[in-house]
């Protein structure tokens, strides 16, 4: 695949019209071409969104209510007037689907528990790497996905400050290009395909995170210290969809978040099992999206890295 575009004769809504809540019947799965649009879609809003959030990085924020910034559970978790904006325009841009949209930053739209098994759902991170975005470190990016009854069918991930996108849609693959007009980054390429590395856990640079809750990022600091003996070195980027990107795309050899949302795994979750890596919970169980903690490797580290994490990480 090395061009996206979306065919004019399209009807993006045939296969779905919106419908209440809870519909569960009479929703056919996406043909082909269909899914090439939607995937088109879904491109150009998050590097639309993108564009957006990148051009106002460089805004007066402060980290008070008055610069723009707030607080959401705690004084760690942070929400910009960025953040509303850009989910505003992903759910402008994505409309013409006919498909429910579901915010990190929508209000009334966080009843995961009932939208998570609709029959087909967007789900976005207009900012993923919040934080970042609000010191100015260049680690946030656009995250989307389309889900069929809890399961990604493709997923999106809008880099505006490396200039990239990384793409994944089930059974085809994982994908990455540099941007037409990246403002930070490389020249336009064309499309392509990606795959996990095949390091040893003794060779590999491994992701983790810090939650913003006292407990587990407590347990999720001594899980790193355990580790950091055995790999070559840890990071920590503040941007989950991110650093499951870099899995997929073998910048990283693994990756580990706790206490997460489905809005931060849902893409990056598709990008590496479509890129030939292994994603479960920290017990080995098999992922699903009502889970909040996610380990993601390639199949050389997976199972050494939930070896070490057991002892500290929590379901």
């Amino acid at each position: 695949m090395n061009s996206i575009t979306v065919g004019p004769s399209q009807n993006l809504s045939a296969f779905q019209a919106p419908r209440p809540r809870g519909y569960n019947a009479g929703v056919r799965d996406p043909t082909p071409s269909e899914l090439d649009d939607l995937l088109a879609l879904a491109v150009s809003a998050a590097e639309d969104a993108g564009r957006f959030a990148w051009e106002a990085r460089g805004m007066p924020w402060g980290g008070t209510p008055a610069d723009g910034v707030r607080t959401k559970a705690n004084p760690r978790d942070l929400v910009t007037e960025v953040d509303e904006l850009s989910e505003a325009r992903l759910r402008r841009l994505l409309a013409p689907s006919g498909i429910p949209v579901f915010g990190e930053e929508g209000g009334a739209d966080r009843r995961v528990g009932e939208w998570i098994e609709a029959e087909r759902l967007w789900i976005v991170d207009p900012i993923d790497g919040t934080a970042n975005f609000v010191h100015g470190l260049p680690h946030f990016g656009v995250a989307l996905a389309l889900l069929a009854r809890g399961r990604p069918l493709l997923g999106v991930l809008h880099d505006p400050n490396a200039g990239e996108t990384i793409w994944a849609v089930r059974g085809r693959g994982c994908h990455l290009r540099a941007s037409v007009d990246a403002p930070g980054g490389p020249a336009a390429s064309a499309a392509q395909r990606v795959h996990v590395d095949d390091r040893p856990l003794a060779e590999a640079l491994v992701g983790a995170s810090l939650p913003s809750t006292e407990a587990e990022r407590e347990r999720n600091a001594q899980a790193i210290l355990e580790v950091v003996r055995a790999c070559r070195n840890i990071r920590v980027l503040g941007s989950a969809a991110t650093q499951l990107a870099y899995v997929a795309l073998g910048r990283l050899s693994a990756s580990w978040d706790v206490r997460l949302s489905p809005w931060d795994m849902a893409a990056g979750w598709l990008m590496v099992e479509e890129a030939g890596g292994v994603v479960t919970d920290v017990r080995g169980e098999p992922f699903s999206l009502r889970q909040r903690t996610i380990v993601a490797a390639n199949p050389r580290v997976h199972g050494e890295l939930l070896a070490l994490l057991g002892r500290f990480v929590r379901a």
